[in-house]
């Protein structure tokens, strides 16, 4: 996608001229001025303009009226410089109206200033409750509508502005998961609650400037999640990325709900991303960057770990992938994965028997069977290579045999296994379990 900047003054549109009413208002003022021009032009300068002509400049006008007034109140110019528009209510100003040049300079100093606009809505906007705030903020292509009021008043003495404020927002979770919808409204619920909205007038500066601050991380916090729900995933990562860098080194906001609520929306998509970037893109060093990524934010992250040590095995650094093997060991000792790590490694060090024992822990478990085709690919990889190591071959069998639908294909590698391992004691373990495989498929498949 391109991003188009013709350099034309984003303030112009960021004025909000006034709705309907003001929309008619400014035509008839427009068809007004247009009759003076004309009738002076006529009395002083003696032109003779004619009746057609008089009515084509006032088209022509409206026209450009129209257009202008669309593009300050309508979808057209969100889409068409490609902006994440976030809308404040006038009411909302009432009594600091510096919030605006607050909330607008504390985004552009965060790197993804550049996609932002705050703007103004019309004074004459009447929002009262959230569904019609909703449907305005799709009719108007909306990212985030910030509205609600400010109430002026004293407390314990001292003038004090209470801000009652709401925030609007669009995702695109399917309506048939309304859990989905609700688990998300919550979420943005308890950041509102948790957060201080009032502002004492005798210490107003350094209250609105919190205000302001409490508003934009909320706020970029809705926007990305959003972004995330409408598949939008680098801008709403580098979003959160953003905003976590900030929060994690303040000694205070770091203690409240976003820290660990953005902490765990990074750790699930840095694991996504990095699931994405081995299979899909085949590209390692980035899944591994974003490993180290998750594995910052969350030492004991199982996936992290278990990705880790397969790459580092194969580069060639044995000793720290057996370091990750360890931390999968003491996070989740019973998952599928560690234990079928576990037996490689005491193949390789030939350690058949504690093999043949975490083998036989895997008759009890669930596998899932995409992993199972993965591991039973590596190890017959593993076995190519290493020809002379035929416990690799046994691996492999038993995989295929027990949790891939290549029973066939598992039950030969088994039976060759047990060819070549015969009258070798060491293997004596795999050799018993192999054929017990082999005796109870045989029934199933005799022709194999």
């Amino acid at each position: 996608m391109f991003n188009f900047d013709f350099g034309l003054d984003y303030d112009f549109f960021s004025k909000r001229w006034p709705t309907k009413t003001g929309y008619f208002f400014a035509a008839i003022a427009i068809t007004f001025l247009v009759l003076t021009l004309e009738y002076l032009l006529k009395s002083v300068c003696n032109l003779t303009i004619s009746n057609y002509l008089t009515v084509l400049f006032i088209l022509l006008a409206l026209l450009i009226h129209d257009v202008l007034w669309r593009f300050s109140t309508g979808r057209v110019i969100f889409l068409f410089f490609n902006k994440i528009i976030i809308a404040m209510h006038p009411n909302v100003l009432k009594e600091y109206k510096d919030l605006k040049k607050i909330l607008t300079s504390l985004i552009k100093e965060r790197q993804v200033g550049g996609w932002f606009k705050v703007i103004i809505l019309p004074e004459d906007l009447v929002l009262d409750e959230c569904q019609k705030a909703e449907r305005y903020l799709v009719k108007q292509g909306l990212n985030l509508l910030i509205w609600g009021e400010s109430i002026s008043g004293q407390e314990q003495g001292k003038d004090v502005t209470q801000y009652r404020l709401k925030f609007s927002y669009i995702f695109n979770y399917p309506v048939h998961n309304p859990s989905a919808k609700a688990l998300l409204i919550r979420d943005f619920d308890e950041l509102l609650k948790e957060r201080y909205w009032k502002v004492h007038k005798e210490n107003s500066l350094q209250e609105i400037s919190s205000l302001g601050e409490s508003i934009t991380e909320i706020g970029l916090y809705i926007i990305a999640i959003c972004l995330l729900t409408r598949g939008n995933i680098g801008k709403g990562l580098n979003i959160l990325e953003d905003l976590f860098i900030r929060i994690k080194n303040d000694p205070i906001r770091k203690k409240l709900l976003i820290c660990p609520k953005i902490k765990n929306h990074l750790i699930s998509l840095y694991n996504l991303l990095g699931i994405i970037a081995w299979k899909e893109e085949k590209n390692k060093t980035k899944s591994v960057e974003l490993a180290n990524k998750t594995l910052a934010l969350d030492e004991n992250n199982y996936d992290s770990h278990a990705r880790l040590a397969l790459y580092e095995y194969q580069e060639g650094n044995i000793p720290e992938s057996k370091r990750h093997v360890r931390r999968c060991r003491h996070i989740y000792p019973k998952h599928p994965c560690t234990i079928f790590d576990q037996a490689f490694y005491f193949i390789l060090e030939k350690k058949y028997s504690n093999a043949a024992i975490a083998y036989k822990k895997l008759n009890q478990a669930t596998v899932d069977g995409l992993m199972a085709f993965e591991v039973a690919n590596f190890l017959e990889e593993e076995y190519s290579k290493k020809k002379k190591e035929i416990g690799f071959l046994f691996a492999a069998g038993f995989v295929n045999t027990k949790f891939v639908p290549h029973t066939k294909l598992g039950l030969k590698q088994l039976k060759e296994f047990c060819r070549l391992s015969e009258n070798k004691a060491e293997y004596i373990d795999f050799y018993n379990l192999a054929k017990g495989s082999i005796s109870n498929y045989s029934k199933e498949l005799p022709n194999v």
